[in-house]
């Protein structure tokens, strides 16, 4: 399915209980049909992989360089997780729109 998906476009909805390895299951094909591509056609389609939680997506980035596949990743994260300013850092709810001021042409 994660294969007929990729080639035909289109999204793909896949079920499975907790614990049963979805993730890496699913990188793993997608990576694989990737590198597949990259023999054949000079635009590489890219794959974006996206968790609600930066903990859940630590957690796959880890099992994914367990594999032999080695993409590149980036790891964005939020202005509360990235924040430099310690004032902003303390706060709760409302960092952003903080940071956003701190880091305004305003605020100098």
């Amino acid at each position: 399915k994660v294969i007929t998906a990729c080639e035909s476009g289109q999204n793909s909805m896949l079920e499975s209980p907790t614990g049963t390895g979805k993730t890496l299951s699913l990188l793993c094909a997608s990576l694989h049909w990737q590198n597949s591509k990259r023999k054949t056609q000079a635009e590489i389609p890219r794959i974006l992989y996206m968790s609600r939680t930066n903990t859940q997506l630590a957690q796959a980035i880890r099992e994914l360089r367990k594999t032999k596949l080695s993409p590149i990743t980036i790891t964005l994260g939020s202005r509360d997780h990235l924040c430099i300013n310690e004032k902003v850092k303390s706060l709760k709810g409302t960092a952003l729109n903080i940071c956003l001021l701190y880091t305004s042409d305003a605020a100098d």
